[in-house]
């Protein structure tokens, strides 16, 4: 047997180890400072339909109590943040996976979520709403986006703009659930009983004194504690959010809002995903006109899959769905349609023990670049779910960093921090 020189091996050895690290290459993402401060988490981002984008995020005073702050991004860099509301007397629900988001409406009107505990119990709670018609100025007085009065889960709110100097809510409304037990402990402590009074889809318009109109019951049957997301097209609204089925297939549902009226909910994709417990894992959606873009986790036959459909009719049809992951994806996945009608997908998966945060972009009919690793991150809760948004021809991207890990003795010992990060569109 012949043996090759020690060379030869180290050439071998170097060569393997840029493969390794060309396949996993860490692409050129530029770090951008931000206006977060310690214990801020949960980011969201918007941007206007004048491409204005907006940050906000909770934070953890050092009293116990929170914050929920909001920034403007411009010229690559943010501007001053704005408190917009702190938790008072009346305790809020704050969660990893239900947060507030945000929306500018009109001329200058922003509008705001949090939610605020209705009652004892742990999962009563109910979307409180803020608007401000002066950018962020002045804050007109919090009011309540339903009115079921019921001490049940309202959250997992998507906000958008909309016509007539009027914003567009769509939540989860528990108002059914009043007799179902909300003390389970299963996926972060969201309800998933096999009650026949399910959790339901609901929406509705605001103008800039927060006065609703068509109020709608969506969809009266969807899965429990998943987010819901929301876009809008040249011909009005779409929604997508996790639909359940009396068999417990969790799929993908979506409802559209055309000329006054929205549709009835209908699937996006048959995965047929079983499963008998919410996954806590929505979907996104995003739109330029009426090229829409979906992306979605599923793990239908115990097989974890990220998915993007993309529809070129404002959302009344959807192609067959790309998958886009490398093999073992934890979802948590966000979107951005581009204004060639491909989009820019981000998720989490783990690969060789570690969770990263992967970044692909993915055209009209199917083709993917390859895949770039954003971060490590972590897979625990308090990492929260990423942003993306575009903005000219670059990506921004948001996401909360997490470090030390949480044990029901030393919860407190986890640092969390808002990272932001632009990424260049060829």
């Amino acid at each position: 047997m012949k043996y090759a020189p020690a060379a030869y091996i180290k050439t071998f050895l170097f060569l393997l180890s840029a493969f390794v690290i060309t396949h996993q290459s860490f692409a050129q993402f530029k770090s951008i400072a931000n206006p977060t401060k310690g214990n801020c988490f949960t980011p969201n981002l918007h941007r206007s339909p004048q491409s204005e984008v907006w940050m906000s995020w909770q934070q953890k005073l050092a009293s116990g109590k929170h914050a929920l702050w909001m920034s403007k991004f411009n010229n690559n860099s943010w501007s001053k943040p704005i408190k917009v509301v702190q938790e008072g007397a009346q305790k809020w629900f704050v969660n990893w996976a239900d947060f507030p988001t945000l929306t500018t409406f009109g001329k200058n009107a922003i509008a705001v979520n949090f939610l605020q505990k209705s009652a004892n119990s742990t999962y009563a709670y109910d979307v409180k709403l803020k608007i401000s018609n002066d950018a962020g100025k002045t804050w007109q007085p919090t009011f309540t986006a339903h009115t079921d009065g019921t001490p049940t889960e309202h959250g997992f709110v998507s906000l958008a703009p909309a016509s007539k100097n009027r914003f567009l809510a769509v939540w989860l409304d528990g108002r059914e659930t009043a007799k179902k037990s909300h003390d389970s402990p299963q996926h972060g402590g969201h309800h998933h009983g096999a009650s026949a009074k399910a959790m339901t889809l609901r929406a509705a318009f605001f103008d800039t004194q927060g006065k609703p109109s068509q109020p709608t019951l969506l969809d009266s049957r969807v899965c429990d504690c998943c987010q819901t997301a929301l876009a809008a097209t040249d011909n009005g609204f779409v929604a997508v959010y996790r639909n359940r089925s009396a068999e417990e297939i969790r799929d993908i549902g979506y409802v559209t809002y055309r000329n006054g009226q929205w549709s009835k909910p209908q699937i996006l994709h048959s995965d047929g995903w079983k499963i008998n417990g919410c996954p806590v894992n929505g979907p996104s959606i995003s739109a330029n006109g009426n090229q829409v873009a979906v992306a979605w986790y599923t793990n239908a036959r115990n097989q974890p899959r990220v998915k993007v459909a993309f529809s070129k009719d404002g959302g009344q049809t959807f192609g067959y769905p790309t998958k886009i992951d490398e093999g073992n994806p934890l979802g948590r996945v966000a979107i951005a349609a581009l204004p060639n009608g491909g989009a820019i997908v981000v998720w989490l998966e783990m690969k060789d023990n570690k969770t990263l945060l992967q970044l692909c972009k993915v055209s009209a009919n199917g083709k993917l670049s390859k895949v770039e690793t954003i971060s490590q991150t972590s897979q625990s809760r308090a990492s929260g779910f990423p942003q993306i948004t575009i903005q000219g021809k670059q990506a921004l991207i948001a996401w909360t960093q997490v470090q030390g890990k949480a044990t029901k003795q030393h919860r407190k010992s986890i640092k969390k921090q808002i990272k932001t990060v632009i990424f260049p569109i060829k």
